[in-house]
């Protein structure tokens, strides 16, 4: 059951409580009211815990090694590879994205969808090398 200050004030007048048990009453519903949202804005403030790091750190790796490994098969097998295997991962990516996102993982699954964009424009210059819009080589790191 919900009661309101309009409620109380019917009980009050009625002589059910007394003025000082609604004053009293009053105050401390408007306490705790006050109460229930600093503590529901202090849960909807993201916390950084070690979980959310690893995830981080786990996209940050996945990266930087489809940078290195993409980049070794473009050297090696050409475009018409790069450009099958780019679009491979980004389906994976999304797909698994798509399954945390369902398991309300926001986390994982954003940074799985970071994972797949991020592969967007190794496509993108493997599909332009194929069709001869770009004779680009990929920039050598080492």
């Amino acid at each position: 059951m919900n009661f309101n200050e309009n409620d109380l004030l019917k009980a009050k007048e009625a002589g059910i409580i007394s003025c000082e048990n609604y004053d009293n009453l009053i105050q401390y519903l408007k306490s705790d009211n006050q109460n229930e949202e600093l503590t529901k804005t202090e849960k909807s403030r993201p916390k950084i815990t070690m979980e959310s790091f690893l995830y981080y750190l786990g996209a940050v790796i996945i990266i930087m090694t489809m940078v290195y490994y993409l980049r070794d098969i473009s050297e090696k097998y050409g475009n018409n590879l790069l450009c099958l295997l780019s679009f491979v991962y980004f389906c994976i990516f999304t797909f698994i994205g798509n399954c945390f996102w369902k398991k309300n993982k926001k986390t994982p699954a954003g940074l799985l969808y970071v994972c797949a964009a991020s592969i967007t424009p190794v496509f993108v210059r493997a599909f332009e090398g194929i069709i001869g819009l770009s004779n680009m080589r990929v920039y050598d790191f080492r």
